[in-house]
């Protein structure tokens, strides 16, 4: 019986076939949006569609999936980001970060204390920070918190996003250059499958 990983491997290959059909970024965009209203709580799951879907996209389309990729992911995570602010603005921060399961995120009061010092630089330096893996809807009441504008929250977050994204997109587009999509795949989701048969193969 296949494991979970295994599973997950060969759907995203078949999933891959349809990487340039219209409905595609439609997915994507439901997914991302999904991903960041849950506050990444089922990145076991949820997360593991998302980048799969995002490789599909990206490379299914060429340079033009380059860019695609990353609007999907921005535009659901913009959907989200707005709802968070309303919730805020309406039930405050304890229900937005009880709604989103990010209630004792041990990163809120740096977010907020980065904020508060920096405005937006700091959300942004928050955000793109790889030591502090910050959910959105925390970013969203830290810089509510702070006092910042909410349009100033929404398009900072939001702007630097899409920057991660795209140059993550422009980096998988670059590294997996004369690869196939379900070459790619294999490698993100098994690479130690695709190392021993290299390894076969030099032999």
């Amino acid at each position: 019986m296949p494991s979970y990983k295994e599973e997950v491997v060969e759907w995203a290959i078949s999933a891959s076939r349809y990487g340039v059909k219209w409905w595609m970024p439609i997915l994507l965009i439901g997914v991302s949006m999904l991903n960041t209203l849950t506050g990444g709580v089922f990145i076991w799951c949820v997360g593991i569609v998302q980048a799969v879907l995002f490789t599909v996209v990206g490379m299914s389309n060429g340079k033009v999936g380059v860019i695609v990729a990353p609007l999907c992911l921005t535009a659901g995570a913009s959907i989200a980001a707005i709802m968070y602010i309303q919730v805020m603005k309406t039930s405050g921060a304890d229900a937005l970060l009880e709604r989103t399961g990010a209630k004792d995120s041990k990163f809120l009061a740096q977010a907020q204390e980065w904020a508060k010092s920096w405005g937006a630089l700091g959300l942004i330096f928050i955000q793109v920070n790889p030591l502090t893996p910050v959910p959105t809807a925390v970013l969203v009441v830290a810089g509510m918190l702070a006092k910042m504008d909410e349009v100033t929250v929404f398009s900072v977050l939001m702007a630097g996003k899409f920057l991660m994204l795209l140059l993550n997109s422009v980096a998988v587009y670059y590294v997996s250059e004369g690869q196939t999509v379900e070459e790619c795949l294999r490698k993100l989701l098994k690479p130690e499958a695709e190392a021993q048969a290299e390894e076969k193969k030099d032999d």
